[in-house]
């Protein structure tokens, strides 16, 4: 229970006149109807010495009543402008322009009320104009003749990326000029290790390369 200033006052003046806490308590509830504890009037007198005043130090201003209409406008243009912006880079954003300083799930929770949701994507290499024609071209061809690649060595390169990649960018349902995709592009420009992998469809010819080698060895 918060004691009233009047009350405040009173306990100084028992204080004064050299009452313990105990006292004090006794005191306030026999002559003034106060229901208080000991520990509260001990901790009343302790910061009372400590800051020299009666009164409650003021409350620090919450954050969250600083954000105005205006900046939601302005964090719902920073989504629209860059979709992967996560809470932590709006969050700086904010404390570098208008020196606010919220939590970052105060930042999602403006992010969700403004209508935007979490989408995750995985992401494909690029394929020039050029390529994509000849790649097409060339599977209606064998389609065409029926190629069945049973004497071919299939050889396979992957690429796997020592660098990390935002996998997590933000939609708006309701936005109809953004689309909603299961895979974006990415240029080839992250430190990346080529493995190759080579598929041998053709069991004879896993056959006549062995028998080869075995001879080469005799001789």
């Amino acid at each position: 229970m918060r004691l009233s200033l009047n009350v405040r006052h009173q306990i100084l003046q028992y204080k004064a006149q050299g009452l313990s806490c105990l006292n004090i308590k006794r005191a306030l509830e026999k002559c003034h109807g106060v229901k208080t504890s000991r520990v509260s009037v001990w901790k009343f007198i302790k910061k009372f010495t400590e800051t020299g005043s009666i009164h409650d130090k003021s409350r620090k201003v919450d954050n969250r009543l600083k954000i105005r209409p205006v900046h939601r406008r302005l964090i719902d243009f920073w989504l629209k402008e860059n979709s992967e912006m996560n809470s932590t880079a709006i969050r700086q954003k904010l404390l570098f322009h208008f020196k606010i300083n919220i939590s970052k799930s105060y930042v999602c929770q403006i992010r969700r009320s403004l209508g935007w949701r979490t989408q995750r994507c995985k992401y494909c290499q690029l394929i020039s104009h050029v390529n994509r024609r000849k790649r097409v071209d060339y599977a209606l061809w064998a389609l065409r003749t029926r190629e069945t690649f049973l004497n071919v060595i299939f050889v396979d390169e992957s690429s796997v990326e020592m660098s990390a990649d935002g996998k997590i960018y933000f939609y708006k349902p309701t936005y109809g000029m953004q689309y909603i995709e299961s895979k974006r592009q990415k240029p080839k420009h992250a430190y990346k290790v080529k493995i190759i992998y080579m598929y041998f469809l053709c069991l004879k010819l896993l056959i006549i390369l062995y028998l080869k080698i075995r001879r080469f060895v005799k001789l």
